[in-house]
């Protein structure tokens, strides 16, 4: 965990709600909208966090852009990471989320590596909850089950200094690798880094980019994501097998590569 940042803790108990325009249309499950993933829902949940203060009071405002300096740290030196997940809606009705509050621990993680400030992960998790009670009535109503939204918590640094320092502004909202790197990090300049290979790629006529490591060509992912390889060992069972981790901090543990047994963890229905 980031030490050295003081200040108040991120509370969800502090939510402030404030009332959003109901006027924005759900896109068709087929639209160009739903599959770029451009559609917002109504609202979000935004949390400033400054050094001298800590986290602020979270605030669930409307969907809308977010005011940035050009010379924020997010964007000139990437101190930026995130999350993904999805909350589902069952088949008897509830809501669910597939181990959230380790995709937040791993979101905290993340944070740390870059120097953005530490959270408490399960208040996190209260954030996300309270969002998905929101917005699921409208935009995941109980009359289509198995349907989706996709969650995705950042933290970007909004300091305007132009030192190469850790930022003293952060804001949070809920809507690759090298030895020693960031490999182990959801963090944006592992992505941005490697867009050129992948487009070269869907050019070539392939869908997909192995990433590959050392003189031995060892596997460590493909695209944004884990690697699986099944095989047929020599007494004819089947064995799985992915990247290990290491200290060289050069693969993602990721949620689907952690997990032995596949587990929902549910939370209040509504």
């Amino acid at each position: 965990m980031t030490t050295g940042h003081l200040g108040a803790q991120l509370d969800a108990s502090r939510l402030e709600v404030t009332n959003a325009p109901n006027s924005k249309p759900v896109p068709n499950p087929d639209s160009p909208e739903v599959a770029t993933l451009r559609d917002g829902t109504d609202r979000m949940i935004v949390v400033s966090w400054t050094s001298q203060h800590g986290w602020e009071a979270p605030r669930v405002v409307p969907y809308s852009p977010i005011s940035l300096m050009p010379t924020a740290s997010a964007l000139q030196y990437a101190t930026q990471c995130f999350k993904g997940m999805k909350v589902f809606r069952g088949y008897d009705g509830r809501l669910r989320l597939f181990r959230p509050l380790f995709n937040c621990e791993r979101l905290r993680n993340s944070a740390s590596r870059i120097a953005l400030p530490s959270f408490d992960p399960k208040e996190l998790l209260k954030l996300i909850h309270k969002l998905c009670a929101l917005e699921s009535p409208k935009w995941l109503p109980k009359d289509n089950p198995g349907a989706a939204l996709y969650i995705r918590p950042t933290l970007i640094g909004s300091d305007s200094s132009l030192g190469f320092k850790a930022p003293e502004e952060v804001y949070e909202l809920v809507v690759r690798a090298w030895p020693g790197g960031t490999g182990a990090a959801k963090v944006g300049g592992n992505y941005a880094a490697a867009l050129a290979e992948h487009i070269q790629a869907k050019e070539r006529g392939f869908n997909q980019v192995l990433w590959l490591y050392g003189p031995d060509r060892q596997i460590t992912e493909a695209g944004a994501a884990n690697i699986f390889v099944i095989w047929k060992t020599a007494s004819g069972s089947l064995q799985m097998l992915t990247s290990p981790l290491d200290e060289n901090n050069l693969i993602l543990a990721g949620n689907t590569r952690r997990r032995r047994h596949m587990r929902v963890e549910e939370f209040s229905s509504w």
